[in-house]
Formats: C-alpha cells, sequence, structure tokens
C-alpha cells in the first residue's frame, strides 16, 4: 500500500465534534479540531461515568431472569417482553461523560501561507500546518499522555495561550508551573436527568487533568488559570488525565490524582519529543501493521 492509503487529509478546520480528528491509546481519547486561531482539543477517559458502585438485585432480579428465559424458550416473545419490561427494567446505564477541553490561542497573528490538517493512520498522528506553524497531536500509550509539538518555521515566532475547561463540575488552577483542571462526575447522569451529589452529598468519579509546557528557545509563564508560551523555536504540550476510580464494585479513592498526573507528565517530559513519538509510533505500529487490505484496480471497476 502506498502512504497516500494511509492519510487524510482536509483543506479546512473541523466546523464540529464529527469532523474533528481522533486519537486515542485506548483509555485517553482526544478530538483535534485543527483551528488556526484558537485550537480547540475535547478529552475524554475511560473511567469517566456518572454514578457509583450499587447493587442492581432488588431480592429477585435472578428469579425474574430465569423467568424472562422460560418464556423465550417457548418463544412467548410478546409475553417475554411484556415481563421484562415490567419487572427487570428498573435500572439503566449512568451516562459516559466527557473529560474537557483543551483550548490554544495563538499568539498574534498567524503567518501567511496554505492550510492544512491531517491524520496519518500508520503513525497514529495528527498535524496542523498553518502557515510557519506545524503543531502535531498524538496520545501515547507507553507514556499515558497527549502530546503536542508545536515547530515554527522562522526561529522564535512558536506561542499560544492554553487553558482547561470542562462540562463537568470543575475548579482550575496552577501548580508548580503545571495548569490543572480537578473535576467531579455526577451521581446520576442518564440524558437530560443530572443529580450532582447523593443524599449523603458524595459526588461521583473525581479526576484531574494536568498540562505541562516545555518551550525550546522561549518562555513560559503561568497566571489567571493559564499557561502561556512565547517566543520559542518550539514547544511541547504534555497532557495527563487520572481519575478515582477502582473499580466497578468499589467506592471511589475520594481524592482528586494529582500525583498520577504528575508522575505521568514527569516520566513523559524526561524521555522528551523525539523518543515520544518514537515509542508511540513503535507501540502502535505492532497492531496497525498486523494486516492490511488492498483492492486492486481493475477495468471493470
Amino acid at each position: 500500500m502506498t502512504n497516500g492509503q494511509h492519510l487524510l487529509f482536509y483543506r479546512n478546520p473541523a466546523r464540529c465534534w464529527e469532523e474533528a480528528l481522533p486519537l486515542g491509546n485506548g483509555r485517553i481519547g482526544a478530538m483535534v479540531y485543527g483551528r488556526a486561531d484558537e485550537e480547540l482539543i475535547e478529552l475524554n477517559e475511560d473511567t469517566l461515568w456518572g454514578g457509583r458502585p450499587r447493587s442492581f438485585d432488588g431480592g429477585g432480579y435472578f428469579e425474574q431472569l430465569g423467568e424472562a428465559r422460560r418464556l423465550l424458550r417457548e418463544r412467548r416473545f410478546a409475553e417475554a417482553d411484556e415481563f421484562i419490561s415490567s419487572h427487570m427494567l428498573h435500572y439503566d446505564s449512568e451516562g459516559y461523560l466527557p473529560a474537557g477541553r483543551l483550548k490554544l490561542r495563538f499568539a498574534g497573528p498567524l503567518p501567511d501561507g496554505e492550510y492544512r490538517r491531517e491524520l496519518e493512520l500508520s503513525k497514529a498522528v495528527a498535524a496542523t500546518r498553518t502557515g510557519g506553524l506545524l503543531c502535531e497531536w498524538f496520545v501515547s500509550a507507553p507514556h499515558q499522555v497527549l502530546v503536542m509539538r508545536c515547530t515554527a518555521t522562522v526561529p522564535g515566532t512558536a506561542g499560544f495561550a492554553l487553558s482547561l475547561d470542562s462540562p463537568l463540575r470543575h475548579t482550575v488552577g496552577i501548580e508548580a508551573g503545571d495548569l490543572f483542571l480537578n473535576g467531579v462526575c455526577p451521581v446520576h447522569a442518564r440524558g437530560d436527568e443530572i443529580t450532582e451529589t447523593d443524599a449523603e452529598g458524595r459526588g461521583g468519579i473525581r479526576f484531574e487533568i494536568r498540562a505541562r509546557l516545555l518551550a525550546e528557545g522561549g518562555t513560559v509563564a503561568a497566571g489567571a488559570g493559564a499557561l502561556t508560551a512565547s517566543g520559542a523555536d518550539s514547544i511541547l504540550l504534555l497532557v495527563a488525565i487520572r481519575s478515582d476510580f477502582r473499580g466497578w464494585n468499589r467506592e471511589p479513592a475520594g481524592a482528586f490524582p494529582a500525583e498520577a498526573c504528575r508522575a505521568d507528565l514527569d516520566r513523559a517530559a524526561a524521555a522528551g519529543s523525539d523518543a515520544l513519538r518514537s515509542a508511540h509510533i513503535e507501540e502502535h505500529q505492532l497492531y496497525y501493521r498486523r494486516s492490511s487490505l488492498e483492492l486492486p484496480e481493475d477495468a471493470a471497476d
């Protein structure tokens, strides 16, 4: 297969979630919009659900399951449907929830030049090219972080302000140069029904998004709930997401996982951008290259 068969590319930024380019490592997910003035990245993490552990057996559920199976075996489908609807559907799955949004507002007007955004499937790397800037994104499985490297064609011109937001209850702060968002999932989230706390005042799963900027040839400043990099040749953005989820049948730990997020960022920062990218691509291609599908051209096409 040719390299072009592994490449998706577009001449315009994404207008909505469905048009954004998806990245992930099985735990952290990111949708990259590729916007030139204010980039938007929507984030999720696989343990962020509404609710807390609870029992669904009201003292007869499994007996009711036996009755439903009996009706099905006897092919009494209408009766089985009515029985299941009236006796066994008292509970439904809680809602899966978004983690938050990264926003990158670029410093000053962007250099003139052709726009392009792309996703290289064979490497699981998304890129946005806007004049004199190239921003590459991937979500690393080996290092468990979202990575972005922004490189300027003209040295000393890379810069942006980074902020965090979430539709869930949250606070944003700065700690030791990192930008963090601490969020709390509701105890019930299903459709339009949202309940933030239970009768004991407890919320649901707690989580943290923590971001760090490393600038080459420039400076990084923190303040007013944002990080700002300016005057750089290139900028490395690292994002960690963790929750206090401990298992489907165990209560959450009850604390924001700041230490785990800092450990992820420290490990990724120590590796450096080149090693992060190489380790990510090597791990991804172990799976991506296991098989291929080729549909040869034919005159009868």
